[in-house]
């Protein structure tokens, strides 16, 4: 009501009690009511407001009216705040929903429409205030009631709006009826403006989620006071202030106020004109909130300022010259000002300083963009010549068009006139000074300018953060102009007549780091977590950037790794607090309950993690690589380098996300670390594919930095890189020799060059890397084209490489350990002299071995490495000779494998080897005790781990096979191995056994024994080389079993097929040969499978494997001699079949004794009668001279003398398999009888299905040899051959007999029941098609009882059901026909 009353003061409408009267009556009015000031509101809307020129009043009695209405509103936000924070004691639920009258709706609704049809925006929204208070409304009616925080922040916004009305009023005062002298309106003004700021920022900080407290309140103290001038509405305030101060000789006054007109101007500058007002909530109030500052401040703010500023230019040059006209000195001179206020004032200062000199150049970068821009469209235009001889359809974009367009983008004359101004050598608008004064100023005293800084810290670290980006985008463009010099002229180098070069790169690179580097070294961890959530982000950016800057100057001194790893040091407490935010954060979306589940987070957040990890990954691989070679430290910095660089290589895909990695240079460093291949086994923990991942990622990050920065691999990272490559073909298993060759011999050469850079001490390194890469390839015996020397000679050319004295420790900047040269060397000294004598020992010199090792010792008594060698080959020595090797020698290999232990006490190596040379002496416990110490310091070790499994059965040592899995050793296939033969044998688990196996296969010492250094010992300590044993294809047959036990017989193919290829013998074990012959059998290869068994009956004499083989044998035969019956190939066939009788018939020989089980006797017989029932499909022409014993059939055909010897032949052939079934048919009983838990019923019925089936094949025989089915007017059918022949007659009864017989047995067997049909076919249609339809009724997959059934339907004319029966049988059949 105030309010309304005061507005219509202001328009000559003055209310008492309710009741109006116009000024000019002088009258008085009655008592009123309510009701009455929206009839005066009605009546004077669209009545304009009272300005300097048309109020009759005083200008001091309007002043005053203005500011009345001002402070009430004013009065109204404070009680709101005091409402919000519980400091009154009205509560939030008391508060109205109508500030002028609850059941004046009617009243209100009516003045709102005068208002809206006079276009009275000032009573309008005044009314729309009275009824806003209470919110936000409900969706609907059935919605339910908002939260209280909801609530709450609806009333902080509609604190603003009040705050922002009162601001308006203070500004009408000053500029309509104030003197231009008198500062008190404006500085009311201000003071009203800086409330509404931090009550905005108060309202955003709610908005976005963030809070400053613990308990989650926000309140205007955690706004300070940079905060607050940091919007444009301040500057006309500020402006007239500063007039009046400067008018008044009060120049400390002026300068106090001139900075904050500075940061106003820079405010307007960032948002073009815009503040944090206009921010849009998206709420009910965001309307009302827009209409108010549009009617109470724009308005009047016009009427003073008559220039609408609207370039980025304007802003930059007003903050200039409001920086220009302040005097710090008579700021610093004042007396009342604390040391830490004074510098807060100097550091505002700089601060400004610093910001406007970025904002001239922004400007200068946008103008210059501009210009160039529109000349190009311009001059694209112009050459397009409109729309074409094409038309409109001409006018469809080919690629060469979208490209112009893309180059056409204002972007990329951002970025080129963005170069252009940072080339330059001279600071001409002294940026670079500005951003070391601030940083001077900014690291000074941390502890005591972040508590009183506030968003003034943010805003240098910020500006911190800024110069940091342009000095590397100054770096990197003149790193590209080195590496990538331009042919034509551009926007960029038409600025920059200058020759570039290297050492003008290393400089702006090193500049960059230099400028970070003192505020990081200032920093420490209390001020990180002190800082806010922007100044750590900007922090962070400075952290990142001098860990890329030195990496890309490519030398690291002491210094400068200093530099490194305090920056290290900032980004692990930033990536700490910033899990700490985000847990908070977590927490409080839980809270609201607007936790988004499966949200994903920001591309920009994402990339700054990325940037975070690489940087940190890059620090650590560095101090890493300064580590001693032998340092334990250094074995866990190697281990996380390769898993990190796997886990990057596959999932880092984006073109982005790979420049963040290359310009941490992280994936090289990482290389670096995984490969160690200059001091220890290259890429110990990786497989072949592995390393050729992290070689593959470390070169494309140099050709990814190529093209961004200009970063190009310096010649010793080439050779690296090379080299790196060369152990990764050349001495991984797995790796492609030839290219391992061909690259060490290309490095080799490369270094011999007289142009190589490389320092001396390098070269020699490297060459007797080289050398000792050839000597293991010769090694190996493979062929190749650029082996031209013998192991030994590579070897000794190594030794005699470094029989130099290094002049210093210089090697690579990475590798920072005063002694790493030296460890490198000794390292590759006594490789070469290990290969040496691998050498001698394969040319049978055992002799001169053992000097050469004796010799090494005696020149290096304190090397362990020496030490170790010659015991380990006394020791293989001693296992070679066998009985003949003498005690003494026994004795001396035992005691240079205790001295090798004792010189290092922390290496697996010799307690594994003295665990084989007390297993030889039969002492199973100090043989036990040594294993289990060399596993103790090397849960992998592969010898010894092989010889506990030998020592103990797998249940007492399951722990140690568990702990060499987890670890990602390469030689723990021994473990693996073990573990998947434990889940596949024992607890039956082929899934988990097929997956430990593979892993086993991807281990060194299973899948390439022969390259590591001690695979002479790994598969016996008894030295027995009678049968040959491979582990790698015994573990591939092992796969294999577990393949075709799960029914994945192709993946079981491929495992044998593996199994075979990498066996070292003559032939796989004659078990192994007969498993897979039976896969072979499974996959249809019945040529394959019989081959196989062939060659185990030739080669094997074991008594447990030939019965197996000649069983598979016989199956294999049957399954042949049905393909090639099939084929037409006849006589093949027969022939396949007479093989397999003749194994078969071998099993039963041997079978007879009495120890054999029925089952497996009847087995044998089933397999038997299979092979003569099978000769039935044969041509009787076939069986001339097979047989002389047809006695038997004569005198059962007597009664018909039609048959000929061939018939006969035939008959008497497939009658043996009748026998057979008889026989497997008493054995299956016998079985029976034997044992009264084993049911029998099933395979009876089967014997005597099989026994029907071979006599009903026999009457076949004897129909075709008398003309059945041959058709003509002869008697042709088989009831006619019933009546010719009484043996075919004999042969169906007795086959319908023993039909009938199997069903008795078994009644659910289908097959009898279509036997028995096929029987009675000849003697009665209906009763053999009550046969077949019981059998699919039993078996609705029986394709004989579908096909039987429909051949009598389509003879009995019965279109119908034969045509369903036929339908059915192609459901259940591959070819129906």
């Amino acid at each position: 009501q105030t309010l309304l009353c005061l507005e219509l003061a202001q328009r000559g409408v003055l209310v008492k009690g309710g009741a109006p009267f116009e000024s000019s009556s002088g009258g008085g009015g009655g008592a009123g009511d309510v009701h009455s000031l929206f009839d005066a509101v009605t009546s004077t809307a669209g009545k304009a407001l009272f300005d300097a020129d048309t109020a009759s009043l005083p200008k001091p009695l309007m002043a005053a009216c203005s500011a009345v209405m001002a402070m009430a509103a004013e009065r109204c936000a404070d009680i709101l705040g005091s409402i919000i924070t519980g400091a009154s004691n009205v509560k939030v639920e008391d508060l109205p929903a109508n500030l002028l009258l609850l059941g004046a709706e009617a009243d209100t609704k009516s003045s709102k429409r005068r208002c809206a049809e006079v276009e009275d925006g000032r009573l309008s929204s005044l009314l729309d205030l009275s009824q806003s208070l209470r919110g936000p409304k409900a969706a609907t009616p059935d919605s339910p009631p908002p939260k209280t925080n909801e609530i709450l922040l609806h009333l902080r916004r509609y604190r603003t709006i009040m705050l922002r009305l009162a601001s308006g009023q203070y500004l009408r005062a000053a500029v309509e009826f104030s003197a231009n002298d008198q500062p008190t309106m404006w500085k009311r003004c201000l003071d009203a403006v800086l409330k509404l700021n931090s009550a905005l920022q108060i309202v955003a900080r709610y908005e976005d989620g963030g809070d400053n407290n613990d308990n989650g309140v926000i309140s205007e103290a955690d706004i300070d006071e940079y905060s607050q001038y940091a919007t444009l509405e301040t500057v006309v305030p500020l402006s007239n202030l500063i007039r009046i101060a400067s008018d008044k000789g009060n120049d400390k006054r002026a300068s106090e106020l001139g900075l904050r007109a500075a940061q106003s101007y820079l405010a307007g500058f960032d948002s073009l004109g815009g503040d944090v007002s206009n921010r849009k909530d998206g709420s009910d109030l965001s309307e009302l909130s827009s209409s108010v500052k549009k009617i109470f401040w724009d308005e009047f703010l016009k009427k003073k300022s008559k220039e609408n500023i609207t370039t980025k230019s304007k802003f930059a040059s007003l903050a200039q010259d409001a920086i220009g006209k302040i005097a710090m000195s008579t700021i610093l001179s004042n007396a009342d000002l604390s040391e830490v206020e004074k510098r807060v004032f100097r550091l505002l200062h700089s601060v400004l300083v610093l910001r406007s000199r970025v904002a001239v150049e922004e400007g200068a970068i946008d103008s210059r963009a501009d210009h160039e821009w529109t000349a190009a469209k311009n001059r694209a235009e112009e050459k397009s010549g409109g729309v074409g001889r094409g038309g409109i359809a001409g006018l469809a974009k080919t690629k060469k068009q979208k490209a112009l367009e893309e180059d056409l983008s204002r972007d990329r004359f951002v970025r080129e006139a963005t170069r252009s101004m940072l080339f330059g050598d001279d600071d001409d608008l002294g940026i670079d000074d500005a951003a070391v004064a601030l940083r001077n100023e900014l690291t000074q005293d941390f502890a005591e300018v972040v508590p009183k800084g506030g968003a003034l810290v943010d805003s240098s670290f910020e500006l911190m953060e800024l110069q940091i980006n342009r000095l590397t985008e100054r770096a990197r463009s003149i790193g590209l102009l080195v590496t990538r010099p331009t042919k034509k002229k551009s926007t960029a180098t038409a600025a920059t007549p200058k020759k570039w070069n290297q050492s003008d790169c290393d400089q702006a690179w090193a500049s960059a780091a230099s400028f970070s580097s003192p505020i990081l070294i200032d920093l420490d961890e209390c001020t990180v977590a002190a800082v806010s959530k922007r100044a750590r982000h900007s922090i962070c950016t400075m952290a990142i950037g001098v860990i890329r800057a030195r990496w890309m100057t490519i030398s690291v001194s002491d210094a400068t790794a200093f530099e490194v790893d305090k920056a290290s040091s900032i980004l692990s407490k930033c990536k700490e607090m910033y899990a700490v935010e985000e847990k908070k954060e977590a927490a409080k979306r839980k809270r609201r309950g607007d936790d988004a589940i499966g949200a994903s987070a920001p591309s920009k957040d994402l990339d700054r993690a990325l940037q975070i990890d690489a940087a940190l990954s890059s620090a650590q691989c560095r101090r890493a690589l300064a580590l001693a070679s032998d340092d334990a430290e250094l074995s866990k910095s190697i281990r996380s380098a390769t898993a990190t660089a796997l886990k990057w290589e596959k999932k880092v895909t984006s073109k982005r996300q790979e420049e963040i990695l290359g310009e941490s240079g992280a994936p090289f460093l990482q290389l670096l670390l995984a490969w160690s291949g200059l001091h220890r086994s290259p890429f110990s923990l990786c497989t072949v594919t592995q390393a050729r991942s992290i070689v593959r990622y470390a070169q494309e990050s140099f050709d990814i930095l190529s093209t961004v920065c200009g970063r190009v691999p310096t010649s010793l990272e080439s050779v690296l890189l090379r080299l790196a490559k060369a152990d990764v073909e050349g001495q991984l298993p797995g790796g492609y020799v030839p290219d391992g060759d061909k690259l060490y011999t290309e490095v080799f050469s490369s270094l011999s060059d007289s142009s190589c850079e490389i320092h001396e001490n390098a070269v020699a390194i490297v060459k007797a890397h080289c050398l000792c890469g050839l000597s293991r390839i010769a090694l190996v015996g493979i062929d190749s084209a650029g082996i031209t020397q013998s192991a030994e000679s590579y070897a000794r050319d190594c030794l005699n490489a470094l029989d130099v004295s290094f002049r210093d420790d210089t090697f690579l900047s990475e590798w920072r350990d005063p002694g790493f040269l030296q460890s490198s060397a000794s390292f590759h000294v006594c490789t070469a002299r290990q290969l040496v004598a691998e050498s001698l020992l394969r040319e049978s010199k055992p002799d001169e071995a053992r000097q050469f090792l004796e010799e090494a010792v005696k020149g290096s008594p304190l090397d362990y490495d020496a030490a170790f060698a010659l015991g380990a080959f006394r020791l293989r020595l001693v296992i070679v000779q066998g009985g003949t090797s003498s005690d003494q020698e026994k004795k001396v290999a035992q005691t240079q494998l205790l001295k090798a232990a004792k010189l290092n006490t922390n290496k697996a190596d010799p307690f594994a080897l003295l665990g084989i040379w007390y297993e030889k002496q039969a002492d199973t416990k100090r043989a036990v005790g040594c294993y289990s110490k060399a596993l103790l310091l090397d849960a992998t070790h592969p010898v010894a781990g092989r010889g506990m499994l030998r020592m103990k059965p797998y249940e007492e040592i399951v722990h140690l096979c568990t702990a060499a899995t987890s670890d990602t050793s390469p030689v723990n296939g021994w473990a693996w191995k073990a573990v998947g033969r434990s889940k596949a044998m024992d607890a039956g688990d082929d899934e988990m056994g097929a997956i430990c196996l593979q892993q086993a296969l991807r281990s060194r010492d299973i899948s390439a024994s022969s390259n590591e250094s001690l695979a002479f010992f790994f598969p016996r300590a008894d030295g027995d080389d009678s049968a040959p044993s491979d582990e790698c294809a015994e573990t591939w047959a092992e796969l294999a079993f577990c393949y075709r036990r799960l029914g994945k017989y192709s993946a079981s193919l491929r495992a044998y097929n593996s199994a075979d290829e990498s066996f070292c013998g003559e032939m796989l074990p004659p078990s192994v040969l007969c498993a897979w012959a039976h896969v072979e059998l499974e996959l249809g290869l019945f040529e394959d499978a019989v081959s196989r068994f062939e060659a185990v009956l030739e080669a094997s004499t074991e008594p447990s494997v030939r019965p197996l083989a000649s069983y598979g044998h016989g199956i294999a035969m049957v399954a042949l001699s049905k393909t090639l019956v099939g084929e037409g190939k006849f006589g093949s066939a027969l022939e396949h079949l007479l093989q397999g009788i003749q194994s078969v018939e071998a099993l039963l020989d041997k079978e007879e004794d009495p120890t054999s089980s029925p089952s497996t006797s009847a087995c044998s017989f089933k397999l038997l009668g299979d092979l003569y029932t099978l000769g039935a499909s044969t041509p009787a022409s076939l069986f001339t001279d097979k047989t002389d014993d047809k006695g038997s059939m004569r005198c059962d055909l007597d009664c018909c003398s039609h048959h000929d010897e061939e018939t006969l032949s035939k008959l008497f052939f497939v009658s043996k398999g009748g026998d057979a079934y008889s026989k497997a048919m008493m054995a299956h009983k016998e079985e029976s009888e034997e044992s009264d838990y084993t049911d029998t019923s099933l395979l009876i019925a089967a014997a005597s299905f099989d026994l029907g089936t071979n006599l009903l094949c026999q009457a076949q025989i004897l129909a075709t040899s008398l003309g059945e089915g041959t058709g003509g007017d002869t008697h042709t059918s088989m009831l006619d051959m019933l009546k010719k022949c009484k043996g075919i007659q004999h042969r169906i009864d007795v086959s319908i007999k023993h039909f009938r017989a199997a069903i008795e047995s078994y009644e659910l067997f289908a097959p009898a029941w279509c036997g028995i049909g096929s029987a009675l076919c000849y003697r009665d249609v209906l009763l053999a098609q009550h046969c077949f339809c019981r059998a699919v009724q039993i078996d609705k997959t029986i394709a004989d009882g579908w096909s039987s059934l429909g051949l009598i339907y389509a003879d009995q004319n019965a279109a119908s059901q034969a045509s369903e029966t036929l339908d059915a049988l192609t459901q259940v059949a591959d070819s129906p026909f």
